[in-house]
């Protein structure tokens, strides 16, 4: 059976083997002044803002996602796109190909045949093993080139919240100020990098026909904020930005991911904040997951985190899908979960706050979360059944020995 420092070893020697030139995209952006930023929980309400803004638009729309799934919230918004062509706004839309596999055919049709820019990402080819690997896991809108939004959910009837034990629990972060600019100018280098076509996003400035919206939820102003992207396993940089921010904590981590598979530098930085006596809460998916042998999987790692002071919480009304790292005054969000695969293999998109103002009332919002969750405890989890504990064992093996496996073949057609 494979061990972890294998695996280590192999992915370090096909990453060296397989690294490729930069892409002509800007990783980290420069800090920004004055970001205004408003949280919104949960599908009823990040998607009724999304439409309300989409049915206010004047100039363009674009549109960066990996999940778009058929459905009831998917009907409203092809609706809304629909009409916001008619009135002249032009709309971009960049799905990812695996992603968005839940999208019939018929909804293809229509989308291009409402007149919308409508592509794919990296189309799935036989023969194409880690070529198909490497997936568009961003998630954002960028309206009229004045107001962005960032987080961790598709278009999917998942999120809409019929009731607690169906509705996925997520974050949805809208973002106005100088930070847009960013926004623009990678959607616009990456839609030409995919497509070969300019796109047009309009003006950076807030104009009136976005003035009742602007004030209909509440915001705060982060004094410094960023925009990072993440390109798999080239660069790293949500990646390596978190690990420095949890290695500089003093006072309190939280880490939120909806997808629990850590490497062994996030598990050793957590492991010594929490041995330098910072309080480390992870809140992580409890009995709800759309892919629950993962879950299981990512289990395997509580016994070395909570023998070492760590606070693991599992979230029980739903499946906790939402992303954020809080360390002391920086907090970092968007799509990334911050496990391993995410981090070798899919494009992501962030956005980092330093600003003591904003975390506290950031992590007020947050509050409620941990109270809906249940504390795993060292005593407890030592006394599972002995079926439980094999389980776990042996889907971590499982997903071990497949990680191994990819290193490998990857290795192999690298020489």
């Amino acid at each position: 059976m494979p061990n972890r420092r294998d695996v280590a070893k192999t992915w370090v020697t096909a990453a060296k083997a397989f690294r490729r030139s930069s892409q002509p995209l800007e990783a980290v952006h420069p800090w920004r002044m004055n970001t205004q930023i408003a949280i919104l929980h949960d599908g009823d309400v990040f998607f009724e803002r999304i439409l309300a803004y989409f049915a206010a638009a004047k100039s363009s729309i674009a549109i960066e996602l990996y999940w778009f799934e058929s459905g009831t919230i998917a009907e409203r918004l092809m609706v809304a796109l629909s009409a916001a062509v008619q009135r002249g706004v032009v709309v971009y839309c960049l799905l990812d190909d695996i992603g968005s596999r839940g999208l019939t055919a018929s909804d293809r049709y229509r989308l291009r045949n409402d007149g919308i820019n409508l592509h794919f990402y990296n189309r799935v080819r036989a023969r194409a093993l880690f070529q198909n690997l490497r997936r568009d896991h961003r998630k954002v809108f960028i309206i009229d080139g004045q107001v962005a939004f960032v987080g961790g959910p598709g278009i999917a009837d998942a999120f809409l919240c019929q009731s607690p034990a169906v509705a996925w629990r997520d974050v949805l972060f809208e973002l106005h100020g100088p930070i847009l600019n960013d926004f623009v100018n990678y959607f616009a280098q990456f839609w030409r990098l995919c497509t070969g076509e300019v796109c047009v996003l309009g003006a950076c400035e807030v104009e009136a026909h976005f003035g009742g919206l602007l004030q209909a939820h509440e915001s705060r102003v982060a004094r410094s904020a960023r925009l990072v992207l993440g390109f798999g396993e080239r660069r790293q940089h949500i990646k390596s930005h978190g690990l420095k921010a949890i290695r500089r904590a003093e006072r309190e981590v939280w880490f939120f991911t909806g997808y629990f598979y850590p490497s062994w530098k996030l598990r050793r930085a957590l492991r010594q904040a929490a041995g330098r006596g910072v309080l480390v809460k992870l809140l992580l998916p409890g009995p709800h997951s759309d892919h629950s042998w993962f879950a299981e999987a990512g289990r395997y790692y509580y016994r070395y985190l909570l023998a070492h002071g760590v606070h693991i919480f599992e979230y029980q009304p739903s499946f906790q899908h939402a992303k954020l790292l809080v360390c002391d005054d920086w907090v970092s969000f968007g799509s990334s979960n911050q496990d391993r695969w995410n981090q070798r293999w899919n494009l992501e998109a962030n956005v980092e706050v330093q600003d003591p103002e904003f975390v506290t009332w950031l992590k007020t919002s947050f509050r409620s979360d941990f109270e809906k969750s249940k504390p795993v405890k060292l005593e407890h989890w030592l006394a599972r059944p002995w079926w439980q504990r094999w389980k776990t064992y042996l889907l971590y093996r499982g997903s071990l020995a497949v990680e191994l496996w990819l290193a490998r073949r990857k290795w192999r057609r690298s020489e």
